[in-house]
């Protein structure tokens, strides 16, 4: 059995479903798969999926017609998934992926970095530094992706680590202050 190239998908409006991303890609060939990244539990999109193309070729048109388009007021990152050896699932007990947003990263903090740090407490699938899409400038903002809520759970003890002389701030939704700074507010 052939690999099918993966596709990472960032930034999409929050209300699109599988359904939006498999037409917008259908339009460069044909989709295997749409997988959305969902908050487990809030069932929330956390913003970002990943489609799975049968044909290389068409895949990397997509990446390249699709990479910065602006669509309902966002800007797309759209590139090659970082594990895109590794086929999507349909379905099953881990489906989904597993995010923890960590905030107050020095601008020059690096992927291999965050990978490292996190790495300490589980395997890590994939690190996506933010930018801000007028600049592409940093935003001292990234989101860890683990394979398991227990493994994102897990990670939250690193919130109040120190790194670049920063207090980083680690959360598992991006909704509030994480359990280090929920400790100081009071």
């Amino acid at each position: 059995m052939s690999v099918r190239p993966t596709i990472f998908v960032g930034n999409l409006p929050r209300p699109w479903a599988e359904k939006e991303l498999d037409e917008l890609f259908s339009q460069y060939g044909d989709v295997h798969l749409t997988k959305l990244a969902r908050n487990s539990g809030s069932g929330r999109s956390k913003r970002y999926g990943f489609v799975q193309m049968l044909d290389a070729g068409d895949a990397q048109r997509a990446i390249v017609a699709l990479d910065g388009c602006e669509l309902d007021g966002f800007r797309l990152t759209v590139s090659q998934a970082k594990d895109s050896e590794r086929p999507l699932r349909a379905s099953g007990p881990e489906v989904g992926f597993h995010d923890v947003c960590v905030k107050g990263l020095d601008f020059g903090t690096s992927e291999e970095e965050l990978r490292e740090l996190f790495g300490t407490i589980a395997p890590v699938r994939e690190v996506r530094l933010v930018l801000n899409p007028q600049t592409g400038v940093r935003t001292g903002i990234a989101f860890v992706t683990f394979g398991s809520a227990a493994d994102a759970d897990r990670a939250l003890q690193l919130d109040g680590t120190w790194m670049h002389e920063r207090t980083i701030r680690v959360r598992s939704d991006g909704a509030g202050p994480g359990p280090a700074m929920q400790q100081r507010a009071s």
